[in-house]
């Protein structure tokens, strides 16, 4: 008997398998910029176009009833929640995602 996972283990998997998962969709700007950002900072992520992933749909539910969001990009370091765009550019400017990337020994450049 094969058992079909339920599509809130996609969203955990992710969380537990990439220790920095940025969950996006390709046409959107902010995204692009969180992305450009965390690439020029030497910071190796992994990136969840919800618009091409073939439970994006699932995985957009998920996250919104675990964020109470429905903006993206949604940016997690170590299975946290860092938050959208404003909020990971200002946690790149003040430290604090410096702070969580060594906490979850994540390689940076900050």
């Amino acid at each position: 008997k094969t058992l079909i996972p339920d599509m809130d283990s996609t969203f955990e998997t992710i969380l537990s398998t990439h220790k920095v998962a940025v969950f996006s969709k390709g046409w959107c700007p902010f995204c692009q910029r969180v992305i450009a950002s965390l690439t020029d900072a030497g910071i190796s992520h992994e990136v969840i176009d919800l618009d091409y992933h073939p439970e994006g749909s699932q995985i957009s539910t998920d996250l919104r009833g675990k964020v109470g969001r429905t903006s993206v990009p949604q940016v997690f370091v170590g299975g946290e929640l860092v938050g959208g765009c404003d909020d990971t550019l200002a946690g790149m400017s003040d430290g604090s995602l410096k702070t969580l990337l060594d906490t979850h020994g994540v390689a940076h450049g900050l």
